[in-house]
């Protein structure tokens, strides 16, 4: 299994920081999602808008998209509360609609 998919739609640079950030090994898992989180962040928006949307995006409604990307685009909130929010429009939607859970990919440290 290769890189995710979102990875492999980024810049040689960003890429290239994110890939050292997963294969240094004295930091925590904490520590390796906060680091990727912050550089996602700084993405320009010309990069952030060409990122690869998440399984099933095609079959959600218009105004559940846009609430999805404002929740991304809003820069104040951290990653937790970020994914509490996303958790929360998911679980308005009918079942049918909603993503998928995604596939366990093996201990963190096979997974680059």
């Amino acid at each position: 299994m290769g890189p995710p998919r979102f990875l492999q739609a980024l810049p040689p640079e960003y890429r290239a920081q994110i890939e050292a950030i997963h294969q240094n090994s004295a930091l925590t898992r904490e520590q390796r999602w906060e680091q990727i989180h912050q550089i996602m962040e700084s993405l320009p928006e010309s990069v952030r808008a060409n990122l690869p949307k998440p399984p099933g995006w095609e079959r959600l409604p218009q105004a559940t998209k846009d609430e999805l990307r404002m929740i991304r685009n809003d820069k104040t909130l951290t990653r937790e509360q970020r994914r509490e929010r996303i958790r929360a429009v998911f679980e308005k939607l009918p079942p049918e609609l909603r993503p998928p859970r995604p596939p366990h990919r093996g201990p963190p440290s096979e997974r680059f």
